[in-house]
């Protein structure tokens, strides 16, 4: 029979299952019913949450963090078309990072009063966490004359307490 030999992935799994010491872990397989459990849950981990958003001139929400779960960011693009009248020069997304502070990316420059197509997209490997509660947010730095839309996403995966 197989033997698991490994303290460390049998003390992971004591702890990561909740087990209280009534009995011990199986350590052969076959020996009695082994329990499955995942033992690496970064390795498994996919997006159970998103947001999209179209704006015209202006920045605003895409997703904001669950305030009850670690979230974690894998995925951001950006992309703006301009029109050759518009005077914006930047526009991004901001997030916040677990520490509070502010983090801004898939920033974009442009050349004021210049038709401009550009995007962006990142996937982050490992994932960004972020701090609960927060807004995950597109910005327009300047418009005030000519039309500039913006498209942004966001996506990642929350993981309840």
């Amino acid at each position: 029979m197989a033997q698991i030999n490994n303290t460390e992935l049998l003390t992971g799994m004591r702890n990561t299952a909740k087990i209280v010491n009534a009995e011990p872990v199986a350590t052969q397989l076959g020996q009695t019913v082994v329990p499955t459990l995942e033992t690496n849950p970064k390795f498994f981990r996919y997006v159970n949450k998103w947001g999209h958003q179209t704006t015209t001139n202006v920045g605003g929400v895409l997703l904001t963090t669950p305030t009850n779960a670690d979230f974690y960011l894998t995925f951001a693009s950006l992309s703006r078309i301009k029109d050759a009248t518009s005077d914006d020069t930047d526009v991004g997304l901001s997030i916040y990072l677990e520490n509070g502070s502010v983090a801004y990316i898939c920033e974009l420059a442009g050349i004021t009063l210049t038709a401009q197509s550009q995007d962006v997209a990142i996937n982050f490997n490992p994932p960004i966490k972020l701090k609960r509660g927060t807004a995950i947010s597109s910005f327009d730095t300047s418009t005030t004359v000519g039309v500039q839309r913006l498209n942004a996403v966001a996506m990642g995966y929350f993981v309840p307490d």
